[in-house]
């Protein structure tokens, strides 16, 4: 997953795609819903919504007995903790067409 983020100390700005979704396996590093990078432990569902973007749910490791669980989805700006307390929903709305934009195969 590539992190689009430019400031060395604001939050990951991931937009995962398609192949991102359909490899994330158990063991993978994969953003957890505070926006760090944690290893998978579950896959919990898959799937594609009715305009055909993959999605995925899975629970990260988060301490010795315990997990996360978050989702992403194929061309969607990964939504966090972390880039909810830098950016409002707007910022974000915006953050995500930039980028897409940036990256016409992305698009879809």
């Amino acid at each position: 997953m590539t992190n689009y983020q430019t400031n060395p100390t604001g939050p990951a700005l991931i937009v995962p795609t398609l192949a991102d979704i359909q490899n994330l396996q158990v063991g993978d590093l994969a953003l957890d819903c505070f926006g760090k990078m944690r290893r998978v432990i579950d896959i919990r569902f898959r799937g594609t919504d009715v305009y055909g973007r993959a999605f995925v749910g899975f629970t990260t490791e988060f301490g010795e007995n315990s997990g996360i669980s978050h989702s992403l989805k194929e061309n969607e700006l990964a939504r966090t903790v972390a880039t909810s307390n830098a950016h409002a929903s707007a910022e974000l709305d915006a953050i995500e067409r930039s980028i897409l934009a940036a990256r016409p195969a992305l698009r879809g």
